[in-house]
């Protein structure tokens, strides 16, 4: 963010549809899915949006881990000169 004069990031709505489906595609075996029973994990949809179906380990690895072309980043806005003859507000 430093060298982009950045002050804002949002990530890419492709890059979080892709990581989510991510997710779930590893979700789909986990016995939080699966089972035979009720999971509270999962909403009225069947969808899970609480659980990392992986090691911890990996979860650390990847937020370690920064990819800009997932993200938007925003510069600052330049502050206006002040015309001369005025008074800052």
């Amino acid at each position: 963010m430093d060298a982009a004069n950045a002050t804002r990031l949002e990530v890419k709505a492709d890059a979080q549809r892709a990581y989510n489906a991510h997710i779930q595609r590893k979700l789909e075996t986990t016995v939080w899915n699966t089972g035979g029973c009720s999971s509270w994990y999962l909403d009225r949809n069947g969808r899970n949006a609480t659980i990392w179906p992986d090691f911890t380990f990996r979860f650390w690895g990847q937020m370690r881990r920064f990819d800009p072309q997932a993200y938007e980043l925003t510069a600052a806005a330049r502050p206006h000169a002040a015309e001369p003859g005025l008074a800052p507000a």
